[in-house]
C-alpha cells in the first residue's frame, strides 16, 4: 500500500509457524525485501501481528507479535547488510490485524520511508 510518505508492505500469506518461527517460505521473502533495501537510504518500522484469540485482550499488541516484529528486524537487517538499529519494531495492535485467517496473520507490516 503507498502511503503520500512511505510504502508499507504487507505479505500476503503468513511469514510464521503458530509460534515466532519463520516458515522457509516467510524467511526467503524477507531477504528479498532486506536485499532491496540494502542499498536505498530509509527508515523502516516493523509491526508483528498475530491472530486475536478468543478471550484475549482486543487491544494492547502481544509478546508474541513482538518477537515477530523483532525477527523480520533481524532478517532484513541480516540481508539488506544493514545495522539491526536501522529497523524500529512495535506490537501492533489486535484489532490492526491486517487479515481475517489466523494463519494469514502470523506475520509483519514494513513501512519504508524514505530516509
Amino acid at each position: 500500500m503507498v502511503h503520500a510518505a512511505s510504502v508499507e508492505v504487507a505479505f500476503t500469506d503468513g511469514l510464521f509457524s503458530e509460534g515466532a518461527e519463520l516458515t522457509p517460505a516467510g524467511a526467503d521473502r524477507l531477504a528479498v525485501l532486506g536485499g532491496r533495501l540494502a542499498v536505498r537510504t530509509v527508515r523502516v518500522e516493523i509491526h508483528g501481528h498475530a491472530a486475536t484469540v478468543p478471550g484475549a485482550p482486543t487491544s494492547g499488541g502481544s509478546v508474541l507479535s513482538l518477537w515477530r516484529a523483532l525477527i523480520a528486524a533481524r532478517e532484513l537487517s541480516d540481508a539488506g547488510h544493514k545495522p539491526l538499529t536501522a529497523f524500529t519494531t512495535a506490537s501492533a495492535d489486535q484489532r490492526e490485524a491486517p487479515y481475517t485467517s489466523a494463519a494469514r496473520n502470523r506475520t509483519v507490516t514494513v513501512t519504508i520511508t524514505p530516509g
